[in-house]
């Protein structure tokens, strides 16, 4: 079953072409005619679909090969891997830094229009703040101290 699945939607390059080229021609020939709803639109709908997952396959197929091939040869990724725990932790610093004067602004505002959406925007914001706060203070943990940290900080973003 998941053969014929993949044999589905990854067909050979030349059986794919011809699907998207026949597609795309089927679209400007059923917009072009303004006949949105006939048999052939619905069908050149469906081709279209089709034709726009085989696309998306085979581009993150290229997209997989060539973020390899950036891994392999960049200075800056390179870079990034080999000081990745204080790249992680600057970066969600920054977002609960942005996070928190957001939710301050956001507060302000609730206040000063006198609007409880606008509050409650606030209110989800700083909470936001502080559980990227809490991921900061307790990332350099040990793995076994931080389960129950990470627990807590999912439950507080399902809450959230």
């Amino acid at each position: 079953m998941k053969d014929k699945i993949k044999k589905i939607f990854t067909p050979n390059k030349i059986f794919g072409t011809i699907i998207c080229i026949s597609s795309i021609i089927l679209l400007i020939y059923v917009f072009s005619k303004h006949i949105e709803y006939s048999f052939i639109a619905y069908f050149s709908y469906l081709l279209s679909t089709y034709a726009l997952l085989i696309f998306i396959i085979w581009f993150m197929k290229v997209c997989n090969f060539s973020n390899n091939y950036i891994k392999e040869k960049s200075k800056i990724y390179k870079f990034y891997k080999t000081h990745e725990n204080k790249f992680n932790i600057m970066i969600i610093t920054l977002g609960s830094l942005f996070n928190l004067i957001y939710g301050i602004f956001k507060l302000i505002t609730g206040l000063f229009f006198k609007s409880i959406w606008f509050i409650t925007f606030a209110i989800y914001y700083l909470l936001l703040s502080f559980i990227k706060s809490k991921i900061v203070k307790n990332y350099n943990l040990p793995i076994e101290k931080q389960k129950n940290k990470i627990k807590y900080t999912g439950m507080l973003l399902l809450l959230l």
